[in-house]
């Protein structure tokens, strides 16, 4: 519980193909993928139940092995490639709902980001209170081109001086979301009040490739200290 409000978090995993074969199960430093978003979720005692979503009979196993809680087997209908994460969200809300729990707030955490820490989640939860959700973005100074035609422009920063100058653009990386779930809105929409945390280039990264796989395979072992200084050196 976090300041008198009940908190929900779901890790939503399913075993389909998605860029990797059966991604949340590959090997990353010698563990699963989504031991890492399990152990930080662990951490969190401000966390009233913990989750994971899945069709997948090995992800569910494995994660009740770790002493989470897989309440169903998601129906295949919501693990194809057209669902949306709404659709999982509320199914879970629902199955906990007509066994009379309810909660106040709601934290969904991809399995494919790896580098979540109890401190990293505490600022989602400890800035939903304002908002209808919190999530997660990456900053940095690149230039965006959009094409229109045989051409293309820019869609930002259109006299182009330098990426020192240039104006700061945000990136929705990092697989940690909020959301109020007292509110009307959490689900969002063109009214809804949205937070953010900004994340830096480590705590960011998201699998979505064997590349990816294989670089963060390196960097999830090494110490934060250690990662802490490589982001600083120059």
């Amino acid at each position: 519980m976090y300041k008198g409000k009940k908190v929900l978090a779901i890790i939503p995993a399913r075993g389909r193909n998605d860029g990797i074969k059966h991604m949340n199960m590959r090997e990353l430093g010698g563990k699963p993928l989504i031991y890492y978003t399990i152990k930080a979720a662990q951490q969190c005692d401000f966390i009233d139940k913990l989750v994971v979503s899945t069709e997948d009979a090995e992800i569910a196993e494995y994660a009740k092995s770790l002493g989470v809680e897989v309440p169903f087997l998601r129906s295949s209908e919501l693990a194809g490639e057209t669902v949306v994460m709404q659709d999982i969200i509320d199914e879970i809300l629902s199955f906990y709902k007509k066994r009379g729990e309810q909660y106040d707030y709601l934290l969904n955490f991809y399995p494919n980001a790896p580098f979540k820490s109890k401190e990293l989640i505490l600022k989602f939860v400890d800035k939903i209170a304002d908002y209808d959700c919190v999530i997660p973005l990456f900053a940095h100074k690149n230039y965006f081109w959009e094409e229109k035609g045989n051409q293309v422009h820019l869609t930002i920063d259109k006299q182009r001086t330098t990426r020192k100058t240039a104006i700061k653009k945000y990136e929705e990386l990092g697989g940690i979301y909020a959301f109020n779930l007292a509110s009307e809105r959490w689900r969002g929409g063109p009214d809804a009040k949205i937070g953010f945390c900004e994340l830096d280039f480590h705590d960011s990264r998201m699998v979505n490739s064997v590349y990816d796989l294989i670089m963060l395979d390196r960097l999830v072992t090494l110490p934060k200290t250690l990662v802490n200084d490589l982001l600083d050196f120059e």
